[in-house]
């Protein structure tokens, strides 16, 4: 996806998760293994949002794949470091947009362990 796309994408996700209660606390945090596109807070738990969306008709979901959750635990744990973060306060999430459709859909992973 080109990156105007991409930061078009960035942004309806934002005005979603405030229209949710999520605070927005950093947008496109880069390290060294990939970008962390969102990083929110709502009720105490900081949630790094990786935005997922397509103009087609497949799932957007199917660009997630397993290297790319790998480098974005990798640079979660990064980011934890730098700020002084408890990994045991951050929940890895996916916002999905289908902008065929006008879906938004928002997959919380409360359980997904870092080690």
């Amino acid at each position: 996806m080109s990156r105007i796309k991409g930061k078009h994408s960035e942004d309806e996700a934002c005005t979603i998760l405030k229209k949710l209660d999520f605070k927005i606390i950093n947008r496109n945090y880069f390290t060294h293994y990939g970008e962390i596109d969102i990083i929110a807070q709502k009720a105490g738990v900081i949630h790094i949002i990786e935005v997922k969306s397509t103009y087609g008709e497949y799932n957007p979901a199917q660009n997630f794949h397993k290297v790319k959750l790998g480098r974005l635990i990798t640079s979660t744990k990064i980011y934890c470091y730098k700020e002084g973060v408890s990994i045991d306060s951050i929940q890895i999430d996916l916002l999905l947009l289908n902008k065929h459709k006008r879906v938004a859909r928002l997959v919380e992973h409360a359980n997904l362990f870092f080690h």
